[in-house]
């Protein structure tokens, strides 16, 4: 069975006949009217499930949604998928994934995205679909949020005092831990080096060449770099490195060098016109 309605013309809710896998207390959040159950869970963000009961009609999101598993009209209730849904598929179609066995759904509340899966399991002659979802990763407000692969990550830029504003990469690992952060980090794509590169080439400077230390660092030249952050342990996003002779990684983001990656010196701070100016910093999110 499916029924659509729509507020959110993003959002629908597809109806199909089960039973919830939780017993609930009498008029637990209950609402009388059936179609009103349908309006609510529709204006409210973060309702993914509605469930008729004996006593009325309940909305769940995600913090008490239970498993549910399939039935009839003469053995169950009607419950609702909230699904984002461009337009109604065929009633002949299998509701609510019509055809697929795990689906993808997100809402936003308060400015966070929330991404949950919801998967349909055949255990003996049942049929049952269950939610599954991570609590979203919120980054602190001086730093920014990437996506590597399946995790989602924290990155801060932190520069040197002023008393001291160029220093070696030593000192760039501390200055990420007295920072609270994790440690070095580095770009995961292409996108994350220019990204880095472009936010870091508008803060002023004195001098000419200006330049980040990031994660990856060996003993010598005949050894392998190793890594702090396991989010990267590669060098898949730093581009054509440019050697330069050492065994420590920095990100140039000044002139004709923006972008670029170079090994050298770990114990360079500053020569000339160039500056070991901080660290790109793997942060702790809140």
């Amino acid at each position: 069975m499916q029924f659509t309605a729509t507020i959110n013309p993003e959002k629908r809710i597809v109806e199909v006949w089960g039973q919830l896998e939780i017993s609930l207390e009498i008029n637990e959040g209950t609402i009388e009217n059936y179609n009103e159950c349908v309006l609510k869970c529709l204006d409210d963000e973060t309702c993914v499930l509605l469930a008729e009961t004996s006593s009325g009609c309940v909305n769940f999101n995600l913090s008490n949604v239970p498993t549910v598993e399939k039935s009839n009209a003469f053995s169950g209730f009607k419950i609702g998928f909230k699904r984002s849904l461009d337009n109604c598929p065929r009633k002949t179609e299998n509701a609510p994934f019509f055809g697929e066995t795990t689906v993808m759904d997100s809402y936003t509340s308060k400015g966070i995205l929330y991404n949950y899966n919801i998967t349909e399991l055949k255990i003996g002659n049942s049929i049952k679909w269950t939610f599954l979802f991570k609590l979203p990763t919120i980054c602190p407000e001086d730093s920014f949020k990437f996506t590597r692969g399946e995790v989602d990550v924290c990155v801060s830029f932190r520069f040197f005092p002023d008393s001291k504003i160029c220093q070696n990469q030593e000192m760039g690992v501390k200055l990420c831990e007295d920072s609270g952060d994790f440690g070095l980090t580095g770009p995961y794509s292409n996108e994350e080096r220019v990204f880095f590169a472009e936010k870091l080439s508008t803060y002023p400077s004195a001098y000419r060449h200006v330049n980040f230390w990031i994660d990856g660092r060996r003993i010598d030249g005949s050894s392998s770099y190793a890594f702090s952050d396991s989010s990267i342990n590669s060098t898949n996003g730093y581009g054509s490195i440019q050697n330069m002779g050492g065994n420590c990684y920095f990100l140039a983001t000044k002139v004709g060098n923006k972008g670029s990656i170079f090994f050298h010196s770990c114990t360079i701070d500053t020569s000339g016109d160039y500056c070991l100016r901080g660290s790109i910093c793997l942060t702790s999110p809140l």
